[in-house]
């Protein structure tokens, strides 16, 4: 879980910083700093405060588990994820293309920060 909440947290971290010059910060400068400060110290944290000890890396025994997972759920599951990888593939390299699909005018910052 470790690496798919870093990548989570590292994408609006970099769509962040990529429109730095378009947040708005003299209407909302506290929310601007705010929001900036959050995606630099959250990513940061997650390597302090995810556990490194032995006891972190032990499989979880059978009886603690819930079994199998179906095959339809996996196959429901892999396609959940191809359908949002490429959803937000769209929305983050080509934002302009969003708003042929999208209900009202997206510029490229919030369409990265969805697509993130």
């Amino acid at each position: 879980m470790y690496g798919g909440n870093y990548v989570f947290l590292e994408v609006p971290f970099l769509a962040t910083f990529w429109h730095l010059d378009q947040i708005n910060w003299k209407s909302n400068i506290w929310i601007a700093h705010i929001w900036v400060v959050a995606y630099i110290v959250e990513p940061l944290t997650l390597v302090l405060v995810e556990p490194h000890d032995a006891e972190s890396t032990v499989p979880i025994p059978a009886e603690a588990s819930e079994g199998p997972i179906s095959t339809w759920l996996k196959r429901t599951l892999a396609a959940v994820f191809v359908l949002g990888v490429t959803g937000a593939g769209f929305l983050f390299i080509n934002p302009v293309s969003a708003n042929t699909r999208w209900l009202w005018q997206l510029d490229p910052f919030d369409a990265r920060i969805m697509a993130a």
